[in-house]
């Protein structure tokens, strides 16, 4: 993907949002998604929601997993934006939007 250096900072905002979207998801559903609660005591009930335990387990998995790439995206983009001198930028703009 090719990125325009002033484009660098708004698109990783964008990335963080995600990640944060993403994290927020795992917080909230965590338990929800391991921790299935059987609706009787049958063998059948309890096979099933152990079953379901391990898929919610791999689509958390699957979740931390895609927050790593999307860390590994944004650690690119902040190299990127210290190589452009955009950080600097990004700093003096949000210290002026303090002062006002």
């Amino acid at each position: 993907m090719r990125v325009e250096p002033d484009k660098i900072l708004a698109l990783k905002r964008r990335f963080e949002d995600r990640r944060e979207i993403v994290r927020e998801f795992i917080d909230l559903k965590r338990d929800a998604l391991v921790s299935v609660r059987p609706p009787g005591t049958d063998p059948c009930s309890e096979k099933t929601v152990a079953a379901l335990g391990e898929n919610g387990a791999s689509a958390l998995d699957a979740a931390r997993g895609y927050i790593n790439e999307l860390t590994a995206v944004i650690d690119s983009l902040s190299e990127a934006a210290r190589t452009y001198g955009l950080v600097e930028d990004n700093n003096a703009q949000a210290f002026q939007q303090v002062q006002r």
